[in-house]
């Protein structure tokens, strides 16, 4: 059975804020959090370094990084996760970037492009606005359209000026969340919906290019 990508999102959207009230309301965020600071007073440069460290090697341990967002949003506030998320970033697609134009030739981009094959030419079509919407899009194969990207010779500059741009509404949002659950339910409601929408509305741009390519 097909299960609708739309109504799949919409689900994990109402399953994450029923998780953080139920965590919420029997505090068992806020004892985590609360040992987590405790130690992160006594060993805030260590930590902070260890968390731009999570942001490289986050591709390999296949950790997501919207979870790394919220993370550091809780650990260092909106404004002090929004800057290391947003340095853990640029660090971690430079990766990708550099990867890609030194194995442009070797069997990692066959291997992307075969399972990805419709990516190269929406790529080639759209240029870097297809870079955009492959990052705010959470269906999209993000890190393999930076892979590409960059590989088809993509300059650095454009690459990562669209990555930092793209992200700031993103890593924002989710950087907010970390906190805001402590303010009030209402808040991480309101952004859970927020982030919904922008999810329906960059999928149906995404699956509509998808659809006319293939």
């Amino acid at each position: 059975m097909k299960i609708n990508k739309k109504y799949l999102v919409f689900t994990l959207c109402i399953v994450w804020i029923i998780s953080i009230y139920i965590f919420n309301k029997y505090d068992f965020i806020s004892l985590t959090i609360e040992i987590m600071k405790g130690y992160l007073d006594s060993n805030k440069v260590e930590i902070m370094a260890i968390f731009v460290l999570l942001w490289i090697v986050r591709l390999p341990i296949l950790l997501p990084g919207f979870t790394l967002i919220i993370l550091g949003g809780t650990l260092f506030g909106t404004i002090n996760g929004f800057l290391l998320s947003m340095v853990g970033m640029v660090l971690s697609e430079t990766l990708v970037y550099v990867i890609a134009r030194v194995f442009s030739n070797w069997g990692i981009k066959n291997l992307i492009k075969k399972k990805y094959d419709y990516v190269e030419p929406l790529i080639k079509k759209y240029n870097f606005r297809f870079l955009a919407l492959g990052i705010a899009c959470p269906i999209a194969p993000t890190d393999a359209i930076c892979f590409l990207a960059s590989s088809l010779g993509l300059s650095y500059i454009k690459y990562i000026l669209t990555i930092i741009i793209s992200n700031i509404p993103i890593i924002a949002i989710y950087s907010y969340m970390g906190i805001s659950y402590k303010e009030s339910s209402l808040s991480v409601i309101i952004l859970c919906l927020s982030i919904s929408v922008l999810a329906l509305y960059t999928m149906k741009i995404w699956n509509g290019l998808k659809t006319n390519y293939l």
